[in-house]
């Protein structure tokens, strides 16, 4: 994979991803996040097996590919370069950060191994609940 993009627009996706990811996990990809071209756009996936999200970045993609990176080191990378336009390129699970004065390189995992992120099946989907119901779930928590 060989992606260009926008410093600051990756940085924005890649912090709200960050929130996704759980610190403490017995499974490691799950600390990652998965970058992967998808339709021309660069699609970023978290999850922590309950909940999850899909974001997707605009980029200049030279070639598809996809990867996972542990997401905060590559948030806190993305944080401390100060140029605009970033390449990564993913070759072996491995990722190189380069910019005008930066080369950076991450070791990923391979995005085979990444979980599915959950999607909401019918997202109109209601649910009625009571209102005595809640009252007694109200007062049991007080």
């Amino acid at each position: 994979m060989k992606i260009s993009f926008i410093r600051e627009k990756m940085l924005e996706v890649v912090s709200l991803a960050l929130k996704m990811v759980s610190t403490q996990v017995t499974l490691p990809i799950l600390s990652n996040i998965l970058i992967a071209t998808d339709k021309g756009r660069v699609k970023i996936s978290a999850t922590d097996l309950e909940v999850g999200l899909e974001a997707w970045v605009g980029a200049k993609i030279t070639q598809e590919g996809s990867v996972t990176v542990p997401a905060k080191l590559l948030f806190e990378l993305l944080g401390s370069i100060s140029d605009d336009k970033i390449t990564l390129t993913e070759k072996d699970n491995k990722i190189t950060v380069t910019g005008s004065n930066t080369k950076s390189v991450i070791k990923g995992m391979s995005s085979n191994d990444f979980p599915v992120v959950p999607h909401i099946k019918d997202p109109l989907a209601t649910l009625e609940i009571a209102s005595s119901e809640i009252k007694k779930m109200i007062i049991k928590k007080g």
